[in-house]
């Protein structure tokens, strides 16, 4: 037990070391007491997941290969007892990336650009963003989703799929990706990447909505209101719910009426009206 206390006071020492060479904008990194890593490294005011690489020793193709699968919730990587900051010699490519000041100001241009519906300009100042810092998944994402609003959609479906290789666990990539090959008609793809975001993350609501729209496609619409039961159980986020009905709406007006797709509707509908004060 001494040589574990001695340990963690000299992680602790350590650790004001570290705080004041990243003040200084220097190269660090922290050598503390392996035992349980979320303890004793959670003890010392550090939240988040962690990495942790058995060998003492590490090749950047390495590092590499694990930031292409890092969590957006992992803070701090662990290779044997060595606490490895984001000022190390990986340059920081296993850890969450920070955007620069320029990447920010291209960032900010580019949500206005798209919030004004120029997607087109939107997307050349994600694409610089994407030149310095390759593998940010939420430009990748933003990317993607301008790709998909000009109809590009072999080039939204190449960016969903980079992310996907990334992040497996990035919310809602799967999602857009069945939806993409819905549009395709390439339903069984699409049904394979539903089932990944509904194994990834159950409560998601978008994965719902694309499952009902292939049920519209086949027919089911016993199965459609059977998924709208745990939309609604689940909560469905209000926006997506709202838009589903939009489509709704056109499809029965333009595309063909149908009497089950109009119970379903009407169902979605009520459920806007209680749970979100619409009036229609």
């Amino acid at each position: 037990m001494r040589e574990v206390l001695i340990s963690l006071l000299a992680f602790f020492f350590s650790l004001g070391l570290l705080n004041r060479s990243l003040n200084l904008g220097a190269f660090a990194s922290l050598d503390g007491p392996f035992l349980n890593g979320q303890t004793s490294f959670g003890s010392a005011g550090l939240k988040g997941d962690f990495i942790i690489f058995d060998g003492q020793n590490i090749e950047k193709d390495s590092a590499h290969k694990w930031a292409a699968r890092r969590s957006t919730d992992i803070s701090y990587v662990l290779q044997g007892d060595s606490l490895l900051s984001n000022f190390t010699v990986l340059e920081n490519i296993c850890l969450p990336h920070q955007l620069s000041a320029k990447s920010v100001d291209l960032k900010e241009k580019a949500l206005e650009y798209k919030n004004n519906g120029n997607f087109k300009k939107s997307s050349k100042c994600l694409e610089k963003i994407l030149d310095d810092w390759p593998d940010n998944e939420d430009i990748i994402f933003l990317l993607a989703e301008n790709y998909a609003f000009l109809g590009e959609i072999d080039k939204s479906l190449r960016q969903y799929e980079r992310l996907a290789e990334i992040n497996p666990r990035y919310m809602g990539v799967y999602s857009r990706i069945a939806k993409i090959y819905i549009e395709k008609e390439e339903i069984e793809k699409a049904k394979e990447y539903l089932q990944k975001e509904h194994d990834a993350y159950p409560f998601e609501n978008e994965h719902y909505i694309y499952s009902m729209h292939i049920c519209f496609l086949e027919d089911d619409f016993e199965k459609a209101n059977r998924i709208l039961d745990r939309l609604f159980a689940i909560g469905p986020n209000e926006d997506d719910l709202l838009i589903f009905k939009i489509n709704n709406d056109l499809n029965l007006k333009l595309v063909e009426y149908d009497p089950e797709l109009e119970d379903l509707n009407e169902r979605v509908k009520a459920y806007l009206e209680k749970n979100f004060n619409y009036s229609f």
